[in-house]
């Protein structure tokens, strides 16, 4: 079987953005100085005009989502209308396909259509192109330590983990206290499985004890590597005060402090925090709050906060991936890889995606990528087992699954399930049925019956597949478990492969969250204010004085 969407946990660990993104958001910016609120563009106003050029097409239609993305916020959705516009070879007038390459080419960005077995973001011509730009950047400067971050992120994506470090390490030679100098490196260095060394860089840094962004990796890292956190008491002191810092520079804070909390079972605090948090989210902190709404119980479509989910392809994606439209969740999943191609948690969506839809030549060449920057990224190498598998490979895949053990043991029921499946391939059922039961018992034991249900998923279809004279009984098993334990995983997984005939997908009923924000309406004035604070589950939306 496949591994489920994120098969480790997500924690606020740096996000490592190309360095101009970075540098306009507040993360970049003083503490000393008050982040200043960037006006906001039309979201609705802009679904409308988009809906417009997808029915009428037209350079007209077409100028005017361009329009929108004088703001900021809106960047992302023209962006991605702008590729579009060159993808389907639709009416688009000189100056606007200028103004598109400009456009998109500013932000880190390539105007040409995505293609469908390549992504061309990591097109071999441009991407030489962009490190020649930044190579040229460093011979007129060469004690410039952003461009060395840039540099270090083409090198990692192209495997060469080596070179990236040294490119890492000048840059923090250059600016040993820069705040996005020291994120990028813990960063980089977690994506090389030196997670301790991540945390020692934060942690022992000077600077860290001061700086709510550092204290927030601190804490972050803290937990990936099983340690206790230095920072997490004067940090919640910081979030429980809440005046010290702007919103913005605490919104990494308050989400880490609010996630340690939940972990500890502060169900209340944990809400406090998360609802700092969300008074300014960036693109990490959004992502992380989507991530985990479900346990928080918390409302995400306030003011501000569909604005904040919009500027985040992660969120965007898990979103998407929530609501089964995958369509949707790919579009999303290729924009945050063109955002971070080192990383291999939007290459292993995609590969899930083209693997779900039996596109196993698409699904092969996501993975090899992902296999090229990370060569040991245990959710990539499981994938590839199963699809080695599923290629009748068999000897290829069992080399995998033995590596995968090595990585990490504690992933044994997917590779006991993938080796079920090979049985199934080589008609062994009894052995097969072995393997996949005990997967399902050990997701059991750690009280995870979510993916246990996915496991019968795969084991009923498979054995329908592959001629089981028990397939009905399997089938039988999968329909019952995934009734009582329907996740977003199955659902997409049976809308894309269209096996409803075998296996129903459930809908997934979420109890009533609870709002952030109330908006207040004095009908003397007439003004509406928002009263931020977690509200009770049965609070108005709009209350009037």
């Amino acid at each position: 079987m496949t591994t489920t969407k994120l098969l480790k946990d997500r924690r606020l660990i740096p996000k490592w953005r190309p360095v101009k993104q970075t540098l306009a958001t507040p993360e970049a910016s003083s503490l000393a100085v008050p982040v200043t609120p960037v006006a906001t563009g039309d979201h609705g106003q802009l679904q409308r005009d988009i809906a417009d050029w997808r029915e009428n097409g037209g350079v007209g239609f077409l100028g005017t989502v361009l329009a929108h993305s004088v703001h900021p916020d809106l960047n992302e959705e023209v962006f991605a209308v702008a590729r579009e516009a060159v993808a389907s070879g639709r009416d688009i007038s000189p100056i606007q396909r200028e103004v598109i390459s400009t456009m998109l080419s500013g932000a880190g960005l390539i105007a040409e259509p995505l293609a469908d077995r390549a992504f061309t973001a990591l097109d071999r011509g441009a991407q030489n192109a962009a490190v020649r730009r930044v190579r040229a950047i460093l011979r007129e400067n060469n004690d410039n330590p952003l461009a060395w971050l840039d540099l270090a992120q083409f090198q990692a994506a192209a495997g060469k983990d080596r070179t990236a470090e040294r490119s890492i390490q000048v840059a923090l030679q250059l600016a040993p206290n820069n705040r996005t100098v020291l994120r990028t490196a813990a960063r980089f260095f977690v994506h090389i499985g030196q997670e301790n060394r991540a945390h020692r860089l934060i942690s022992n840094h000077a600077r860290t004890a001061s700086d709510p962004w550092l204290m927030a990796s601190e804490i972050a890292l803290a937990d990936l590597v099983e340690k206790g956190s230095k920072f997490q008491k004067l940090g919640s002191r910081i979030v429980e005060d809440g005046r010290q810092f702007a919103p913005a520079h605490m919104s990494e804070l308050s989400g880490a402090i609010a996630a340690q909390q939940l972990k500890e079972g502060s169900l209340k605090k944990a809400r406090k925090s998360q609802m700092m948090a969300l008074r300014s989210p960036n693109d990490n902190v959004i992502a992380q709050a989507v991530f985990q709404k479900t346990e928080f119980g918390l409302a995400l479509d306030g003011p501000g906060l569909g604005q904040a989910i919009q500027s985040s392809n992660e969120a965007l994606l898990l979103q998407h991936w929530a609501t089964g439209e995958a369509e949707g969740a790919e579009v999303q999943a290729r924009l945050w890889y063109e955002q971070e191609p080192f990383s291999s948690r939007p290459v292993q969506l995609l590969a899930l995606l083209n693997i779900y839809k039996a596109d196993y030549t698409a699904a092969h060449w996501w993975l090899t990528l992902g296999l090229k920057s990370d060569a040991n990224a245990d959710d990539l190498i499981i994938n590839m087992a199963y699809l080695k598998a599923r290629l009748g490979k068999l000897d290829e895949a069992q080399q995998l699954l033995v590596k995968a053990r090595r990585l990490e043991k504690k992933h044994e029921p997917f590779t006991k399930a993938t080796e079920g499946l090979m049985c199934y391939i080589r008609k062994e059922f009894s052995f097969g049925d072995q393997l996949y039961r005990q997967a399902m018992e050990e997701f059991s034991k750690a009280k995870d019956p979510f993916k246990m249900a996915y496991c019968s998923l795969f084991m009923a279809l498979h054995a329908a597949e592959y001629g089981h004279p028990q397939a009905k009984e399997h089938i039988a098993l999968a329909n019952d478990l995934i009734k009582r334990y329907p996740s977003a995983d199955t659902n997409i997984f049976l809308k894309l492969r269209n096996a409803e005939s075998l296996v129903q997908p459930v809908d997934i009923i979420e109890s009533d969250p609870r709002n952030l924000q109330q908006l207040v309406y004095d009908e003397r004035t007439n003004v509406l204010t928002i009263k931020h604070g977690v509200q009770t589950r049965d609070a108005a939306r709009l209350i009037k004085r």
